[in-house]
């Protein structure tokens, strides 16, 4: 009785007269017990026309229940009709009480009997409700909030509810959803909205075929099906972080039923590029490419330019470093080409020619290694592997350090400017920097040249970091323990007889509390970088560092791996690890307010992939007294090798007493057990002696901007569903400006997408203004023709939020939507 009396005074707020009838009979002693206070209660019995004076002309502000112990009479026969139509007719049965409980009015009876099933159940009717329903809903939007609760979404939109269902397919639930549809009556209204919208039609329709239908419309090599809101549709489904694992279980699913692996080796590679649905596409163009790098055909701007054209496409990001290596592989061999053979005229010009240029093809060959690695080494790249890897030993270290070898063979000293000799750097660099505050060295074991560069691009390309690049050149032999001793505050440096451990002004240097001995003298000390990294910058460390004017931290994980047998192969993969640790180390250096921060290294190394051949070892005996034997050099005294040596005596490269070096000559090695031989240090090569000397500040401004975008525009008018924007980048990318990701759609005034996706980053170190504009041709919803014609709608343009998946507005540029009602949408 309460529910009911509840119902009623809530139908009361709204109605004056609220009309019951009940041919049953069955509510007559409910009706007698209802108590409403201040309504009049009134049962008819053949006295209509007495009641409706007292509702018109008696009381005519007084709310009225009249119930009516019979049937509901036919329109023409009944004199309350006006009244009732004015009114509220109360029922009981099943569906009036749902009808009641959405507030939904009287003429809704027929359609609730139509769904019943769908209303039968509480759940659905409270997020129905929760939807809102508003006044005067149309049946046809009354089901699109019903199609809503069944695909489980808070908005009408048919996109969402086509990707829930898609979804659904690619985890096997579909059946459940067709189900609920057939079950509660929607499944005609679904099928015909998707046909209205995208033009997909059907006996029998299904959402495995329309998914078909959807990848061959949008496929540039397949047959077109759809119209084009098609394509808004699979761009969004491609982008939306909720789904893409459907859209890569379904675009799988889909290629095979396709019959894609034989329609691919018919279709040019040209005609693959703008794909953007298949995972066998990026594969087949990555063959295509793998084999015009093996023939030699590629030329670097080709395979550059189709890897920009690649990146952003969806499956790009699973086969990037596949790209990587047939970008490297094409440089390497071009750059080989122009430089291996260039002879050097003097020993200085050796460090010179490879820090400004010759230090590139290093570089190249570590990324393709490192990149190659991450493939998994995929057996689509090992004919390139195998000529890139032979084009780097035999075209590129063999020549380089035959030409190299000839200066060190007639020079009379191993002798170089004083800022660019190691065992120089704590005079001329470190310390006249300790009188204008606190200074840190990082030394990282085993960083090569090239791999300091790549730390110094990565750090100048943060905010507030400026850097100072030049080089060292180690001592000979280019070992850890000279090269640790010569980087320390020092005037002598000494072997200490009959081992290979060295002397700093007589103090042993070998460890990091030797080296914290030596350091001590100028208000110094050394600590690992795991133990710097474990200090709390703002409390702990920043304490830590108080006593000390000056910090060397020691990094080792770049020779640890490579000086291992078994390891040494992945010394490759250790570069990107290292590079983020030293990052990470400079970071934290300077949130202890370190004002002077240098990176620096022992010596560098020489690495090939290809195991080394026997007539790389050098087989020549040695005499004398051997204190230490590597695969790069020997130490010791009174030492003699055969003509495959170059020997020094201790005063021709900087060392105090009587000590012997022989160094083999060019690329080659001793032989060793136990050790490993591809990657090596100690002799005299360019990798192995030319080391990094970077000097990093942080400034309190910002020192960095995103290179700035805008849009050529021809009107401010949209006069078809197909709009062509061409960007432009208004600077080129340099160590200031940064590149900028955008990613541009056209949208609603309040939000609401009209068009497909466009995401680049905007790269270009052209200099020419027109080599740095793109285009893209967006495709208009029917949404946008239908809705928002004759409106001003929106081009947004957005960027990424750092270190989040959300994205802010960069900009938005207005224009007049006046598109002329043809049947463009029908020709996409």
């Amino acid at each position: 009785m309460d529910k009911l009396k509840a119902s009623l005074l809530k139908l009361f707020d709204t109605y004056r007269v609220i009309f019951w009838y009940d041919e049953t009979r069955e509510m007559t002693e409910q009706v007698d017990n209802l108590d409403l206070l201040g309504i009049e209660k009134v049962t008819l019995n053949n006295n209509e026309f007495s009641v409706k004076y007292r509702l018109h002309c008696q009381q005519p502000t007084t709310p009225f229940l009249l119930y009516f112990p019979y049937a509901q009479p036919p329109h023409e026969q009944n004199w309350l009709l006006d009244v009732q139509l004015a009114g509220y007719v109360f029922r009981t049965d099943l569906q009036a009480q749902f009808m009641q409980e959405l507030g939904l009015d009287d003429h809704y009876h027929e359609f609730v009997s139509t769904h019943i099933e769908f209303f039968k159940n509480s759940r659905r009717r409270e997020k129905l409700a929760r939807l809102g329903i508003p006044p005067g809903e149309t049946q046809a939007g009354l089901r699109n909030r019903m199609l809503a609760v069944v695909f489980g979404q808070d908005s009408l939109s048919l996109s969402e509810m086509l990707l829930v269902y898609a979804h659904a397919v690619a985890t096997g639930t579909e059946d459940r959803l067709g189900t609920e549809l057939n079950r509660y009556g929607l499944a005609d209204t679904f099928w015909q909205q998707v046909a209205q919208r995208f033009g997909y039609t059907s006996a029998t329709p299904a959402i495995y075929e329309f998914i078909l239908a959807l990848f061959e419309t949008n496929s540039p090599f397949l047959s077109t099906s759809l119209r084009a809101d098609a394509r808004v549709l699979i761009n969004r489904w491609r982008v939306n972080m909720r789904y893409q694992e459907s859209f890569r279980q379904l675009s799988r699913r889909v290629s095979v039923d396709l019959n894609l692996p034989n329609l691919l080796p018919r279709t040019t590679l040209d005609a693959l590029l703008d794909d953007d649905l298949f995972e066998g596409v990026e594969k087949r163009i990555i063959a295509e490419l793998a084999q015009a790098v093996a023939t030699e055909l590629a030329t670097i701007d080709r395979v550059e330019a189709i890897q920009k054209q690649r990146e952003n496409k969806y499956w790009y990001k699973d086969y990037r470093h596949f790209y990587d290596v047939l970008l490297n592989a094409v440089w390497i061999r071009s750059l080989v080409a122009a430089w291996a053979n260039e002879p050097f005229d003097s020993l200085t010009e050796g460090p010179q020619r490879y820090t400004e240029r010759l230090y590139r093809v290093d570089s190249h060959y570590r990324r393709l290694l490192y990149a190659y690695r991450k493939t998994e080494q995929h057996e689509v790249l090992d004919e390139v592997m195998t000529q890139i890897n032979a084009v780097y030993t035999n075209q590129w270290l063999l020549p380089l350090s035959s030409q190299w070898q000839r200066v060190i063979d007639q020079a009379p000293e191993w002798t170089f400017s004083p800022l660019h000799t190691q065992r120089y750097f704590f005079r001329y660099h470190a310390e006249p920097q300790l009188s204008k505050g606190r200074t840190f060295v990082i030394i990282s074991d085993g960083l090569r040249y090239e791999w300091g560069r790549e730390l110094a691009d990565r750090m100048q390309s943060e905010n507030r970091y400026t850097t100072d690049q030049s080089y060292l050149v180690t001592g000979l032999p280019s070992y850890t323990q000279l090269g640790m001793a010569a980087l320390l505050p020092q005037t002598q440096l000494t072997i200490q007889p009959g081992t290979d451990s060295v002397l700093a002004d007589g103090l042993p240097t070998q460890g990091t509390d030797n080296r914290s001995g030596v350091l001590a003298q100028q208000k110094g000390v050394a600590i690992k970088a795991e133990d710097f990294l474990a200090l709390n910058a703002n409390k702990e460390g920043r304490d830590w560092v108080k006593p000390y004017a000056i910090i060397y931290i020691y990094h080792n994980s770049i020779d640890r791996i490579g000086d291992t047998l078994a390891t040494e192969q992945q010394v490759m993969d250790e570069s990107e690890l290292v590079l983020d640790t030293l990052q990470e180390i400079i970071r934290k250096v300077a949130n202890m307010n370190g004002v002077h921060i240098w990176v620096t290294a022992d010596h560098g190394f020489l690495y090939q992939q290809q195991p080394v051949d026997d007539t790389d070892f050098l087989a020549a005996p040695v005499s004398g007294q051997v204190w230490k034997q590597a695969r790069r050099y020997v130490l010791g005294q009174a030492l003699t090798g055969g003509e495959g040596f170059h020997r020094f005596e201790g005063r021709q490269i900087g060392l105090a007493g009587d000590v012997n070096v022989l160094l083999p000559k060019g690329g080659q090695r001793l032989r060793l057990s136990g050790s490993g031989s591809r990657y090596v240090h100690g002799g005299a090569s360019l990798q192995e002696v030319v080391v990094p000397l970077l000097k990093f500040t942080k400034k309190k401004a910002n020192t960095l901007q995103l290179v700035d975008i805008d849009v050529i525009r021809s009107s401010e008018r949209i006069t078809t569903n197909i709009v062509a924007i061409s960007f432009w980048q208004q600077e080129a990318v340099n160590d200031r400006i940064q590149p900028r990701q955008i990613r541009a759609s056209f949208t609603a005034e309040d939000g609401t997408p009209l068009s497909d996706l466009f995401t680049y980053r905007f790269d270009s170190i052209e200099t020419s203004e027109r080599l740095r504009e793109s285009k893209h041709r967006f495709q208009l919803s029917q949404k946008a023709g239908s809705l928002y014609n004759n409106q001003t709608i929106q081009l947004r343009l957005e960027e990424p939020i750092e270190t989040t998946s959300k994205w802010k507005v960069y900009k938005t540029i207005s224009y007049l939507l006046t598109i002329a009602f043809t049947n463009d949408f029908d020709n996409f």
